[in-house]
């Protein structure tokens, strides 16, 4: 069969016919002329497929790797060496503070500090060894002292723990807390949490050992195992949780990605 410049007459089968048909969208068959097709476009068609495939994969792969991130993100924290320590009460120590208040009576209220000795200096009672008592033996065993001194006195004593807030508080440091305040209170007095700060992971620390793994906010102070000394220690929140806008970004991007790729194919 005669065929114009570029075209040849084959007789071709009709698997190799439906090849063509489908490459150059025309019909082929025993006798028809079909295109010549030269090893330039063969190669170049290669190199497309080769560049889609490529493109294909790269994108898969970007999606793998966010998958991952993401479980990874969503893995529940473990930190070594939380397990909590038994705690015993050590009553007051070194650093402390006994607060006083007398009505009518400036000059023997005031704040007073127990000193390395474990005693404490108080106006007219001079000097009193409270180390290890507990504080409620010392605000009875003050009380009684000054009545001896003062008729019908009203005498308001309170203990004052010595506690260091650090990690994600906005001013770590060390305050004096008062026994009846909460743990939220504490927080409070050190200028609340960053916004990083979670309220869930509230550590308590002493001696570099971890005491408690899971202080409540709402806990009283005197009912949980904050003693003078310790250090309370603030947690930051879930990477996950820091960086949800990220996250949203790259899992709005993704599924974009995936959405073109199954339109395009």
């Amino acid at each position: 069969m005669q065929c114009s410049d570029g075209v040849v007459s084959h007789k071709v089968n009709t698997t190799l016919a439906l090849g063509v048909d489908e490459a150059y969208g025309s019909q082929a068959a025993d006798g028809i002329c079909v295109p010549a097709i030269t090893h330039k476009e063969i190669s170049t068609s290669s190199t497309v497929a080769a560049m889609g495939s490529g493109r294909r994969v790269q994108r898969n792969t970007l999606l793998l790797a966010l998958v991952l991130l993401v479980c990874a993100a969503c893995a529940p924290h473990n930190p070594q060496n939380e397990t909590p320590v038994p705690s015993e009460d050590m009553g007051l120590q070194p650093g402390d503070v006994i607060q006083i208040s007398i009505w009518r009576e400036p000059d023997l209220s005031g704040e007073f500090s127990v000193d390395s000795r474990g005693q404490v200096v108080l106006p007219r009672l001079g000097d009193i060894n409270v180390e290890g008592r507990m504080a409620e033996e010392v605000s009875d065993s003050v009380k009684t002292a000054f009545e001896k001194y003062l008729r019908n006195p009203s005498i308001e004593v309170k203990v004052l723990r010595r506690v260091s807030v650090h990690g994600e508080v906005r001013v770590p440091g060390l305050y004096p807390v008062d026994a009846t305040v909460s743990v939220a209170d504490v927080l409070a007095l050190a200028g609340g949490l960053t916004p990083n700060g979670n309220p869930k992971e509230v550590r308590l620390v002493r001696s570099g050992q971890i005491i408690d793994v899971g202080v409540k906010p709402e806990t009283v102070v005197e009912r949980s195992p904050i003693r003078s000394g310790d250090q309370i220690l603030v947690g930051q929140k879930s990477w996950l949780a820091r960086n949800s806008g990220i996250i949203i970004g790259a899992t709005i991007t993704g599924a974009a990605i995936v959405i073109a790729n199954a339109v395009i194919n």
